[in-house]
C-alpha cells in the first residue's frame, strides 16, 4: 500500500494549517549551542520540594497508611477494581499501599519522600509528579494498569 505523505517540521506553538495544507509560521532550526547553555543553567536549579527537610519516616509510614485506607475508600465508592498491588519504597521497605485483584501483578513506586509528604498534603499532586517523571515506576509483569494512574489523584490526607 503506498500513502501520500508530506514531512513538516514544527517548534514549540507552531501550526499547521490542515485544510490550505500551509506551514503558519516559519520553521528554525534549533540553535544547539543555545540549548547546551539553557541546560546548563538548569543543572543547578532545585525543585521547591528539594529544599524541603527530609520527613521524619515513622511519621510518613503512619500517614501513607491513612491515606492508603482514605484511598481505598473512594476507589471503592467509585466501583473501580484495580488489578495490580501497589506497593511505595519507603528507604529499603516497600509498603503496600493497595491490594490489587490480581495476585500476580504489582506496582512499585519510588520517589523523593519530601516529594511524597507534598503529595500527601495536597501542597502536591500525583498526577503532576507522574507526568513530570519524578515517580520511578517498576511493573511486574511489566503491563500498565491505567485506572491505577488515574485512581492515585485521591492519594492523599
Amino acid at each position: 500500500m503506498k500513502f501520500d505523505t508530506k514531512v513538516f517540521c514544527l517548534r514549540e506553538n507552531q501550526t499547521y494549517d490542515i485544510k490550505n495544507q500551509k506551514q503558519l509560521e516559519k520553521y528554525e532550526k534549533l540553535d544547539v549551542n543555545e540549548m547546551r547553555k539553557y541546560i546548563l543553567s538548569l543543572k543547578e536549579k532545585k525543585y521547591e520540594y528539594e529544599m524541603d527537610e527530609m520527613p521524619n519516616i515513622s511519621k510518613l509510614k503512619d500517614e501513607i497508611n491513612l491515606a492508603s485506607s482514605r484511598f481505598i475508600d473512594k476507589v471503592k465508592k467509585f466501583k473501580i477494581e484495580l488489578k495490580s498491588n501497589v506497593y511505595l519504597k519507603i528507604k529499603d521497605e516497600n509498603i503496600q499501599i493497595v491490594k490489587g485483584n490480581e495476585s500476580n501483578r504489582h506496582i512499585y513506586c519510588d520517589l523523593d519522600l519530601r516529594l511524597l509528604k507534598r503529595i500527601l498534603h495536597k501542597k502536591a499532586h500525583w498526577n503532576n509528579a507522574e507526568i513530570g517523571t519524578h515517580i520511578n515506576f517498576k511493573r511486574i509483569p511489566n503491563k500498565m494498569d491505567a485506572d491505577f494512574h488515574t485512581c492515585m489523584s485521591f492519594f492523599c490526607l
